[in-house]
């Protein structure tokens, strides 16, 4: 079989189907051709006629594959250049599961590409699979027929001029008439499709890095790039960025932003204040606390955001100073009134004393803002009574509780020998400061008294001495001068003074 070859840029010369030179196969015998580097698509034709299965296998033997109508520039051109044959040509489109499929593409026929004669397909006799094209008809010449695929007719071939490398590997190589074109993939445009889209430069955000991975060039289509931050800062944003086939970024640039801190509030009695370096409650911000007059810090004073969005510390607290605590004073009480809590900062002491104790000292205490009570505390002393003087012929004897002359001290007075009290004899110091009573005095006794216990003294002695000589007659004469005796005193008394004068009767006659 004798295959012909041609170019899609072949023409006629005087009517006369012919090659131009360099440019077509020439006619050799079957299993051995020579082909004619060309940069287009080229059409073959077999010289002798075949049916539709062996005309398929004969073109993929030799060249491509059976010819795949691609628009109706081609049909043009081919129904230009081929050679009249009444038996027509087969193409490569065929009926599979009753559906039109071009084979060398496996493409369904479009409603776009049909290009059928009048009235056809028409299936005679249910068995019309394959297809014709009319070459040179007097009737609808490049139109399409159906066609029983065991009927011999000559074979329609072409040989793509498209390779791996036509486009770049970046695009669809599409054959033409007299050329091929290069539909180009998204993300790659130009002459075979060897530029790759061109994103805008990227940078590293501040305080992070940037790692980009280029397939086709420095952000270009399908760059990547990934960013991380610095340590102390987070990223805002999407980690990774790629180039679109659009030459824009799939996401926004992010950026690093400080890392932030929990916001602090004040202890209460107290302040913070903040140095910010990547603002507010951020990374290396430094927060100082400090406290109201009369309060201390609690914990440490400084804190610090580190890298892990933490303080350094917890918040410290303010607790009010506090001073000494206070003991009662003896006999004396404390009754405190506290502002914020037990003897601490602005809490006031008032010192009572019991009765009979006065105070000495300040009576109210102020824990101040040192921690130290504005004065020391006082102390209960018992309340004083004058001194009191011994009365003339008389001493005074005390029993000092809290002290000489003080408080519940009693004094008794007595009078020396012959004298008599004249008052009470027995003084308490009140809680006044006063004594009970007026200080006593002591007055000579009456004579005759005096006598009375001169005579009963003796009488007791001579007495006790008689018995003690068991003379019956000398204790009755020691009776009898007893007897005279007092009555001369007796006498004399009534001679001086009428109105103290009396009788004891412990001496009269009858007692012996």
């Amino acid at each position: 079989m004798d295959p012909i070859s041609f170019q899609a840029v072949g023409s006629s010369v005087a009517g006369k189907w012919t090659c131009l030179p360099l440019l077509c196969l020439a006619t050799v015998s079957f299993g051995l051709l020579a082909v004619v580097e060309v940069s287009g698509w080229t059409y073959h034709y077999s010289t002798t006629v075949q049916t539709w299965n062996e005309s398929h296998d004969w073109c993929r033997t030799n060249f491509t594959d059976m010819v795949a109508i691609q628009n109706k520039e081609e049909i043009s051109f081919l129904t230009q250049y081929l050679p009249n044959d009444s038996t027509h040509y087969w193409i490569g489109l065929r009926k599979k599961n009753n559906i039109w499929v071009w084979i060398g593409t496996n493409k369904t026929l479009t409603n776009n590409e049909e290009n059928w004669a009048k009235g056809e397909p028409n299936n005679k006799r249910n068995n019309q699979d394959c297809v014709e094209i009319y070459i040179r008809r007097l009737k609808e010449s490049g139109k399409w027929n159906d066609e029983r695929c065991d009927r011999k007719k000559r074979a329609l071939c072409y040989l793509v001029s498209c390779n791996d490398s036509s486009c770049n590997k970046h695009g669809d190589c599409m054959e033409t008439v007299e050329n091929y074109t290069c539909k180009c993939w998204s993300g790659f445009y130009g002459e075979n499709c060897k530029n790759a889209v061109s994103c805008m430069s990227l940078h590293s955000p501040s305080n992070g890095q940037m790692i980009c991975f280029d397939v086709y060039g420095t952000f270009q289509y399908n760059s990547e790039c990934k960013f991380h931050c610095e340590d102390g800062y987070e990223l805002t944003g999407t980690r990774s960025l790629s180039c679109q086939s659009s030459g824009e970024w799939s996401e926004s640039i992010p950026i690093c932003k400080a890392v932030q801190c929990r916001a602090l509030q004040s202890p209460e009695h107290g302040q913070i204040h903040c140095s910010d370096t990547f603002g507010e409650y951020s990374y290396k911000s430094i927060c100082n606390v400090t406290c109201e007059e009369g309060f201390e810090l609690q914990g440490k004073s400084s804190l610090l955001c580190q890298n892990t969005g933490e303080w350094s510390e917890s918040t410290p607290s303010c607790s009010a100073v506090q001073c000494r605590a206070l003991q009662s004073p003896e006999h004396g009480q404390i009754h405190c009134s506290d502002t914020f809590g037990e003897y601490s900062y602005k809490s006031i002491c008032n010192v009572t004393c019991e009765e009979g104790f006065e105070l000495q000292g300040k009576s109210s205490l102020l824990c101040q803002n040192t921690g130290e009570r504005s004065e020391s505390t006082p102390s209960c002393s018992a309340v004083q009574c004058r001194a009191l003087q011994s009365p003339e012929h008389g001493q005074i004897h005390c029993s000092d509780t809290f002290g000489e002359y003080s408080y519940k001290s009693i004094c008794n007075v007595t009078c020396e020998e012959g004298f008599e009290l004249q008052g009470k004899s027995s003084l308490l110091c009140q809680n006044t400061g006063e004594w009970s009573e007026s200080t006593p005095s002591c007055s000579a006794q009456n004579v005759s008294l005096e006598n009375q216990k001169q005579a009963h003294t003796i009488a007791y002695t001579l007495t006790s001495l008689g018995l003690m000589l068991s003379g019956t007659s000398m204790a009755f004469g020691i009776k009898h001068y007893c007897k005279k005796r007092n009555a001369g005193f007796l006498k004399e008394d009534k001679d001086r003074d009428k109105t103290n004068t009396f009788e004891n009767p412990a001496f009269e006659d009858n007692d012996i």
